[in-house]
């Protein structure tokens, strides 16, 4: 095991969903501890969602890859967790905070219409909103499954904060469809929502350039470690 200096021992990871995160939050209760460290995970709590009336919803040009987590680049946080093409976007923003690993878990999300929607194939979101966080693995993704079908500027992504929130936008007809993940691809389902079309990715972790190598590869080890609790009890 790799000794890591006392005043090295808590790192601290902006998270959010556990279904992102779950083996942060494990090696927090279980596994850290192992390897000599102590992880505190802190959440955003950022108002993510923006007036209807705001531009910003429409334009992902006026809307930073930070807007919605400023702990890691603040400096208040040792690592960010994220989906990949957002955290691709977000180190050419800030490239003080480099990728340094890969998710261990993969995730998906689909795009869902409410069960009165006339809309059963992906063809037919042509020019319909599609509920999205920009600059989250939710935007990049709904670009991915939905480019093949149709021209990019009848792909229409509005920006309607986080998963829960898209969500609620599609129910109440705020939006025409949402992109979503667990455990709403679940709830949507129970509630008679149409899966339109799905997609899995991966996600990659940040950490802060000045964080030391070895003590990242310990808390590495705390994570893959992690992964296997479960097998293990």
């Amino acid at each position: 095991m790799v000794t890591v200096t006392a005043d090295r021992t808590k790192l601290v990871v902006e998270s959010a969903e556990a279904v992102l995160g779950l083996h942060w939050f494990v090696a927090r209760d279980y596994t850290a501890k192992d390897e000599g460290l102590e992880f505190e995970i802190i959440t955003p709590g950022i108002k993510t969602k923006f007036e209807l009336t705001d531009p910003r919803r429409r334009d992902h040009h006026l809307v930073s890859a930070t807007n919605f987590q400023k702990a890691f680049e603040t400096g208040q946080a040792d690592i960010y967790r994220a989906c990949e093409w957002g955290q691709i976007r977000r180190t050419y923003d800030n490239p003080n905070g480099p990728i340094v690993a890969r998710r261990p878990a993969m995730v998906y999300q689909s795009i869902f219409v409410r069960g009165d929607s006339p809309a059963s194939a992906t063809i037919a979101l042509a020019n319909k909103t599609v509920g999205v966080q920009f600059h989250q693995g939710s935007h990049y993704a709904t670009l991915a499954m939905l480019e093949g079908f149709m021209p990019r500027d009848e792909i229409k992504v509005v920006h309607s904060g986080t998963v829960g929130e898209r969500y609620e936008a599609m129910m109440s007809g705020e939006t025409d469809a949402a992109t979503l993940m667990e455990p709403w691809v679940t709830l949507a389902h129970k509630n008679g929502c149409k899966e339109i079309v799905g997609t899995f990715y991966q996600g990659t972790e940040n950490s802060s350039a000045g964080l030391d190598r070895k003590i990242w590869d310990t808390a590495m080890r705390a994570v893959e470690e992690s992964c296997e609790f479960d097998q293990r009890r």
